[in-house]
């Protein structure tokens, strides 16, 4: 249950927390205790249940929810659980009191809307590049040797197209820094380079001062819970592979 009064509680622990790096850039470190850490990282680090996302340049941005029971089609398909039918299990640490979805809300431009879901960006093998289409092996060049996972971008005008809700805030709480490359960096603003560490969260300004991108992930896999608000919870948009 979100109140005022837990609102209160919870602001008061985790604001002064905040280390302003330029504006509204800011990062909480620790905002992940090791326990949660921890069992996040041991459901991460399961091959099952990840789906590509729109986000993917070259097959390497992957989401996995992780509050649901996922199934999977006669063909071997994922079903994504995003209709009404979909299947929610219990998941630790997210949902109590003062927990990770509570915590999150109280530092962060309304409204978040919870999330459960890892978003992480994926080494590729010289094996898996030769399984790529040659659409994929071309991006896949062009990303190596312009040094991103993800190019630079920002969310300044981000509007859902269906629903017409326009987004506040954008974030990502890193869960790990066992991997090479991924760096958070910022196009106009060269001087600020963002290294993940396991349970920071860092809130990057959608405005296009702070276009940024992620780095080119060399070795090992960078794992995320990513999440966003948007100005009217009713209408915001679920993630899936084809909206992320």
């Amino acid at each position: 249950m979100r109140t005022d009064e837990l609102y209160k509680k919870l602001n008061d622990i985790w604001e002064p927390k905040k280390e302003y790096i330029d504006k509204d850039l800011w990062v909480i470190r620790n905002f992940l205790s090791k326990e949660e850490i921890d069992w996040i990282m041991w459901e991460a680090n399961k091959p099952k249940d990840w789906y590509i996302t729109m986000r993917s340049i070259y097959r390497n941005v992957g989401n996995k929810y992780l509050d649901s029971i996922i199934e999977y089609d006669e063909n071997g398909q994922m079903i994504l659980p995003t209709g009404p039918d979909s299947k929610k299990k219990p998941i630790p640490y997210f949902k109590d009191e003062y927990g990770i979805e509570n915590r999150i809300w109280s530092v962060i431009k309304p409204y978040f809307i919870g999330t459960s879901t890892l978003q992480s960006f994926f080494a590729v093998t010289d094996e898996e590049v030769e399984s790529f289409s040659d659409e994929e092996k071309k991006r896949y060049k062009i990303a190596k040797k312009e040094n991103f996972s993800f190019p630079y971008h920002c969310e300044e005008d981000a509007q859902h197209p269906q629903t017409g809700s326009k987004m506040t805030a954008a974030f990502s709480i890193y869960l790990n820094d066992n991997f090479e490359g991924g760096e958070l960096m910022f196009q106009y603003k060269p001087n600020i380079i963002i290294k993940p560490e396991p349970g920071m969260l860092v809130n990057v300004p959608l405005t296009k001062e702070f276009t940024h991108k992620v780095a080119f992930v060399k070795g090992g896999h960078r794992h995320t819970i990513y999440g966003n608000c948007w100005d009217n919870p009713e209408i915001a948009p679920l993630s899936t592979n084809d909206d992320c």
